[in-house]
C-alpha cells in the first residue's frame, strides 16, 4: 500500500492528467523518450493551477522510479519525457491520454512509484 506521501502525489498527478490530457498530445515517441505536445487551452489549466490551486506540475514527474528526466520547452509547447521502458511501459503514455477518467488514476498508481528520499 502506497504512503500517504506517495497516495498524495499520485492524486495530484491523476488531478493534473485530468484537467491537461484534453490539451495534450503525443508528438512522438521512442522507447525511452515521449514528446508530449501542449496545447494552448492548457494555458488556462495551469493559469487556474497557479492561483493556488496546482500541488503537481509536469516536471515533478521527475520523482517517480523511472522518470529520467523531463524538459519544459515553452518556444515549441511541448514537454520531453525521458523514461526507463524496464520500469515504465512505453503504452502507458498512450493509455493516460486515452483511457476513461474514472481508469486514470489506478492506470497511474499500478504504474508510478515514488523515488526513496
Amino acid at each position: 500500500m502506497p504512503s500517504s506521501d506517495t497516495a498524495s502525489r499520485l492524486e495530484d498527478l491523476t488531478s493534473l492528467m485530468v484537467s491537461l490530457r484534453s490539451h495534450v498530445t503525443i508528438a512522438h515517441h521512442i522507447l525511452g523518450r515521449v514528446r508530449l505536445k501542449i496545447g494552448l487551452g492548457a494555458l488556462g489549466v495551469v493559469a487556474g493551477r497557479d492561483q493556488g490551486k496546482a500541488r503537481f506540475s509536469l516536471t515533478d514527474l521527475s520523482t517517480f522510479v523511472g522518470i529520467e528526466s523531463v524538459r519544459l520547452n515553452s518556444a515549441a509547447q511541448s514537454a520531453i519525457v525521458t523514461y526507463d521502458p524496464a520500469v515504465i511501459p512505453e503504452a502507458f503514455w498512450r493509455e493516460c491520454l486515452s483511457v476513461p477518467e474514472d481508469q486514470l488514476g489506478p492506470l497511474i498508481a499500478a504504474t508510478l512509484r515514488m523515488r526513496a528520499p
